[in-house]
């Protein structure tokens, strides 16, 4: 597949480029276990499809992203909506949570919630709260998390949505406690035409778009989609519309028994040949071969 030829990666699930995640995606792991994964410096990076928060205890990090430049020694908590290149440089041991979450988890607590809350769409670090009792019941919130992560079984989503739902709240209400104002200001016009584009090409998988046409219901040019995409994610139109695609076809073929001549009708191929031609090119398995491997990897 396309790489960036900008100086960071796109990343999935932290330090895991290209891993797919599920609409109720969370996962939860400590800052000092971050450190050491990653030799006390994560190298700038963004994530497509994952918001992210760090609830930092204390210690000493240096953290940068987009205008923002700091070294954070005391008790702070950073938002990080996707699309945001950041990196974090370990200067001495430092406690505290990163947490990674879906998207959709977002989305759905926002269709349910005033206006206002959890429209976190720029990097935001909310500090200078000392010994503030709602940041206690972060942590808390934080803690068990970590210990119940993946411990649900069939009521694991229930409980990621209300994780993350009971965490945005608290944040929300302690920034608003000291002052902090966490409304949703106004994105840059890029930042809104990626994420139109983002919904319009998962709204609908269909191979025979062309990004002229995504580039018309948006009312801007290709040449300025394009020029938005690379300088946002670091790959073209085109490569985030197969990328979307590659990732529906994966689903297809993963969980469901349809042929591959029906996954080529559904995603609106020319024929099924052109279908694994295309699979083929963006990721160097057949889609016959890329379903027998999965099928052999879950046995």
């Amino acid at each position: 597949m396309e790489k960036s030829k900008l100086n960071f990666k796109n990343i999935g699930i932290y330090g895991d480029e290209g891993k797919e995640v599920s609409p109720y995606f969370l996962f939860i792991e400590s800052l000092q276990w971050n450190k050491e994964k990653h030799n006390g410096y994560i190298k700038p990076h963004l994530h497509s499809s994952l918001f992210q928060i760090n609830v930092i205890k204390g210690g000493g990090v240096f953290f940068k992203a987009d205008s923002i430049q700091k070294l954070i020694t005391e008790p702070t908590i950073i938002l990080i909506p996707e699309d945001h290149i950041h990196s974090l440089k370990f200067e001495q041991p430092t406690e505290g949570w990163t947490l990674s979450f879906s998207l959709n988890i977002l989305e759905e607590l926002m269709e349910k919630t005033p206006a206002g809350f959890s429209n976190f769409n720029e990097v935001r670090l909310i500090e200078k709260f000392n010994n503030h009792p709602t940041y206690n019941i972060i942590l808390d919130l934080c803690e068990q998390i970590n210990e119940e992560q993946n411990d649900g079984g069939i009521y694991q989503s229930i409980f990621n949505i209300s994780s993350i739902g009971l965490i945005l709240y608290y944040i929300n209400r302690m920034a608003q406690q000291i002052g902090i104002d966490v409304s949703n200001k106004k994105e840059s016009k890029e930042f809104l035409h990626l994420r139109k584009f983002k919904k319009l090409i998962k709204g609908k998988i269909d191979a025979s778009k062309k990004v002229s046409e995504y580039a018309s219901e948006l009312n801007i040019t290709s040449t300025h989609l394009n020029r938005i995409c690379n300088s946002l994610t670091g790959i073209s139109a085109s490569q985030t519309i197969y990328n979307n695609i590659i990732s529906e076809s994966k689903k297809y073929l993963i969980h469901s028994t349809f042929t591959i001549s029906e996954i080529a009708y559904i995603l609106n191929f020319k024929s099924p040949s052109h279908y694994s031609k295309f699979f083929r090119n963006q990721t160097n398995y057949s889609p016959k071969g890329y379903r027998e491997r999965k099928r052999s990897e879950a046995h």
